[in-house]
């Protein structure tokens, strides 16, 4: 019963995946269009206010697909030389930081974009975080589209900053899904080399352990050696005095038992007497 019950599940779920589309599938997620982050002045009027944001809008638009434009229209060196001077104001006006991105990032992006052919699309403005909004200009190149994203920030003035600017080439599903395994590939591939390096690390313990143990049993066997060695020095010469000494206490008791016998003794030897009991 329980089987049955997880195969209808199972099937629901993919029924319910299956009528989905794409489309749909991409809206998930996706941050909600909001108006242009304009000017807030508490001192103006709703006809100026408007007037203004549509100006301000207007001449900002402007500004991102004109830089868009020459900034694709740049040689490849001269990219490379405007990248370093950009980098230098940088240094000296923080301003500049999200231009040196903008064409860091479109010179990562080039080979795959090709040449520039519309970039007079109609941007987009999303709520990213607070106090934060995307502005995506959709441009057309010759290989493939691309998103150019540029982060804004709203301070308390509602004035308006450009904190950021990236390229994010468009690629087809099935692009998608090829890198996607590409990279699953690699990430396995990555993996498992890790892993028989540390078995094959792991296994040399072992050799290492026995080198060790033979390197250690060589080392107690030589010192064995060299004690037996030792010890037969010390046992070998006090055994030749001891029996020096035997002998000649052996040939005295037997002279003096001879001079006993014979009646006479020198004075200087063994005197040999019996013994006699007492009552």
């Amino acid at each position: 019963m329980r089987k049955v019950l997880s195969c209808v599940v199972m099937l629901i779920c993919v029924l319910s995946l299956t009528s989905c589309s794409v489309k749909d599938i991409k809206k998930i997620g996706q941050p909600k269009e909001v108006s242009f982050p304009g000017l807030r002045a508490d001192d103006l009027t709703a006809e100026e206010v408007q007037a203004g944001e549509i100006l301000y809008k207007e001449n900002f638009e402007s500004f991102i697909r004109s830089y868009v434009e020459n900034l694709s229209n740049l040689e490849y060196s001269d990219l490379k030389k405007n990248i370093k001077s950009a980098e230098k104001n940088a240094e000296k006006d923080k301003s500049y930081k999200p231009f040196v991105d903008a064409m860091k990032s479109y010179e990562g992006s080039s080979k795959e974009l090709g040449t520039l052919k519309k970039a007079s699309g109609k941007i987009v403005y999303t709520e990213d975080r607070k106090n934060l909004y995307l502005a995506t200009l959709k441009v057309k190149y010759a290989k493939r589209d691309c998103k150019v994203k540029v982060q804004l920030s709203v301070d308390e003035d509602k004035e308006t900053e450009i904190k950021s600017i990236t390229f994010e080439p468009e690629y087809s599903f099935k692009e998608t899904i090829n890198k996607a395994g590409m990279n699953t590939l690699l990430g396995m591939g990555t993996v498992f080399a890790v892993l028989i390096l540390i078995a094959f690390i792991i296994s040399l313990f072992k050799i290492i352990n026995k080198i060790e143990t033979m390197a250690k049993e060589k080392e107690a066997n030589k010192i064995k050696t060299e004690n037996a060695k030792e010890i037969e020095k010390i046992d070998s010469a006090p055994a030749v005095v001891e029996t020096q000494t035997d002998d000649n206490e052996l040939i005295a008791v037997i002279a003096a038992a001879i001079a006993a016998s014979e009646g006479s003794a020198d004075p200087g030897s063994f005197v040999v007497r019996s013994i006699r009991k007492i009552r």
